[in-house]
């Protein structure tokens, strides 16, 4: 599981990588820039041009932080990334109300002792491993009601 560190930025990484991915002219090789401007619509073309100057006025040590996490993010492997970006949607899904709600919930985790952070996590996996089997045990009934149908 992951550390409450690694919980805690990784936020950050996402909106990172999210926003790496709009300045990606920094990164790319030019023919790939070409080719990945050329397919972009006149609407992905503004939106990209406006990213690249919010890019441009970050400070420097805050595009070197983004960079950094960039590099972390893509050596991750790829079901890491893809939970990742699972979760980002998920957050991106909310309404402003919920995401004040989760906030709320974050910074009441982080206030906690580290003790009672280990007490909340291990009592969330096991909640976690609890509801997985209950799915399974759920998936392995409705399997044999089917199997029992198609043998009558």
């Amino acid at each position: 599981m992951n550390s409450p560190m690694d919980r805690r930025s990784m936020l950050a990484r996402m909106a990172a990588a999210v926003l790496l991915s709009a300045a990606w002219p920094v990164f790319a090789s030019s023919g790939e820039r070409r080719r990945k401007w050329e397919s972009l619509s006149p609407e992905e073309r503004k939106q990209a041009r406006a990213n690249f100057e919010r890019w441009k006025q970050l400070p420097a040590d805050q595009r070197e932080r983004i960079r950094a996490r960039r590099e972390r993010f893509l050596s991750m492997s790829p079901e890491r990334r893809a939970r990742i970006r699972k979760r980002f949607e998920r957050l991106r899904a909310m309404s402003p109300e919920q995401r004040a709600v989760r906030r709320e919930r974050i910074q009441k985790f982080r206030s906690l002792s580290p003790g009672e952070r280990k007490k909340r996590l291990d009592e969330m996996r096991k909640r976690r491993m609890e509801r997985r089997r209950t799915r399974q045990e759920r998936r392995e009934r409705r399997q044999g009601k089917r199997g029992g149908r198609r043998d009558s």
